[in-house]
């Protein structure tokens, strides 16, 4: 596998992954491997396994024939043969395998965060730039807090970019967050003291969008915010 300067996952370009992504898998798949961690480097490899054999239309007994005129491909054959353990009554058997690789495709770009609304070519009316789609929630009805109480009060987010306000015991403060990897968001606190409980979902989330937009500098304002 080539070697290349590791990312943080909030770098990734949902515009840019799609396009690639409505080019061919390979130009995907190459395009995620810099966000790639340690942990998913063995399920990366056997999806590219999949990929250039199945993904391709082939079986194994087509690249067997191709490895007649090109060892690299009666190399490649032979590999796919020892590793998944494929038996011969399976070397011209193309469904089986290419439904195998969409199973480990679609597993390795749910582990990242990338859902159906980036990658369905039939979503394509759902809008979001290229730092993912929009969203906003209320978690907890500031009329029901108790003092005593931790609670997140609500919410706004993209894909690699989240900011969260928490209340506990009458402190109130906001959670910046980057998502550097798939399973780790690098976060920021700051003490605020503008939150109170007789606020109105809209004046809430309204107040978060704005830091959000004013912290992350993302350039967001004149995109459709989607509220839940």
């Amino acid at each position: 596998m080539k070697t290349k300067v590791k990312l943080p996952l909030y770098e990734l370009d949902l515009k840019e992954f799609r396009k690639q992504y409505d080019y061919g898998d390979f130009c995907m798949l190459e395009y995620i491997e810099p966000f790639i961690t340690d942990d998913l480097k063995e399920l990366y490899k056997e999806v590219l396994d999949y990929n250039e054999i199945y993904a391709n239309g082939w079986t194994i007994n087509e690249l067997l024939k191709m490895g007649e005129k090109d060892s690299y491909w009666l190399n490649r054959a032979d590999n796919f043969i020892k590793k998944h353990k494929v038996p011969k009554k399976d070397f011209d058997n193309y469904s089986k395998y290419f439904d195998k690789y969409t199973e480990l495709r679609d597993e390795l770009l749910d582990t990242l965060g990338i859902d159906d609304r980036y990658r369905d070519l039939n979503l394509n009316n759902v809008k979001f730039s290229k730092y993912g789609i929009l969203e906003s929630e209320m978690i907890t009805n500031p009329k029901e807090i108790k003092e005593e109480c931790s609670y997140t009060v609500a919410r706004v987010r993209s894909f690699g970019y989240c900011l969260e306000l928490h209340y506990s015991n009458k402190e109130v403060w906001l959670e910046y967050g980057y998502k550097t990897e798939y399973n780790r968001w690098d976060d920021e606190i700051e003490e605020i003291d503008w939150f109170n409980i007789n606020m109105s979902d809209e004046a809430i989330l309204n107040k978060l969008w704005e830091l959000f937009d004013e912290y992350f500098n993302l350039d967001i304002k004149s995109l459709e915010k989607g509220i839940e």
